[in-house]
């Protein structure tokens, strides 16, 4: 059975599922995590360009994470030369000061309206988890694939925002997706905040986002957690920064394969 909806871009959906394949095939190699969505290499090594491009050129999409900011020039023309569309994001990162941050956001927020926030699980109907995916497609991201949105990939969680007549307005979430990568064992990809167009402005981001955060540490003994964004998406940084994310000069550095997805990217 093929772990797709078919809520978003037929490519993208495609992506996911292959990169879900390699990711278990992979799933005892130490440099390798899977992000629900993607493999990524955790950490730099001398041949960390040429494995992205191998990953990227197998899947579609490919990244390497907590990679030292110059480095990139090294990535960009390896991948380029490789047939393959580089991409950088900046990795902004969060620690102890995060979970202070995401609770004096908590502390002081009002959910607009009647709003709800909940967590996806094991249970959650196929209806419901539609609904949440084709939202975050809408806004620009790639949510993670269903049966990891579910509970069976790395730990962590799934939230979502939704009205009384079941709109989802916002989702996000994140995992201990490095948990079998050496050095990284409890940093946390975090992120995947989507916000439906409409309800922009209302820092339902950061309601979703600081939730995660203090779920991801109580939960599961997260001390870290880490997102991409890139230079020109101010609200995104915005954000992060008001849940004490900071950059601290590394960066996402990745691919994406025309070939199989041709111009689209894999997150805004």
């Amino acid at each position: 059975m093929r772990d797709t909806t078919g809520d978003g871009p037929a490519e993208l959906e495609l992506v996911t599922e292959r990169c879900a394949i390699l990711a278990d095939l992979l799933r005892n190699d130490r440099r390798f995590a899977f992000v629900g969505r993607g493999v990524s290499l955790a950490g730099d090594r001398p041949d960390g360009p040429d494995l992205v491009g191998q990953v990227a050129h197998l899947t579609g999409f490919a990244s390497a994470h907590f990679i030292p900011a110059d480095r990139w020039p090294a990535y960009e023309k390896t991948l380029s030369a490789a047939g393959l569309i580089p991409v950088r994001w900046s990795q902004l990162i969060g620690r102890a000061p995060a979970l202070d941050a995401a609770r004096e956001f908590l502390n002081a927020f009002s959910p607009p309206g009647d709003l709800r926030l909940c967590a996806v699980g094991p249970d959650t109907d196929d209806a419901t988890l539609s609904t949440i995916r084709k939202s975050a497609f809408r806004a620009g991201v790639t949510p993670p694939i269903p049966s990891v949105m579910r509970g069976s990939g790395p730990p962590g969680v799934i939230l979502y925002v939704t009205t009384p007549d079941g709109q989802v307005v916002a989702s996000g979430g994140g995992f201990l997706a490095y948990a079998n990568c050496d050095g990284h064992e409890t940093d946390a990809f975090w992120g995947m905040l989507a916000t439906s167009e409409t309800w922009r402005g209302k820092r339902l981001a950061s309601w979703v986002g600081a939730e995660t955060i203090l779920r991801l540490a109580d939960n599961f003994g997260a001390t870290s957690f880490s997102s991409g964004v890139k230079p020109d998406n101010a609200p995104s940084q915005a954000m992060c920064a008001r849940l004490g994310l900071r950059d601290e000069n590394i960066i996402y550095a990745g691919a994406t394969n025309p070939r199989l997805l041709g111009n689209t990217p894999i997150t805004r």
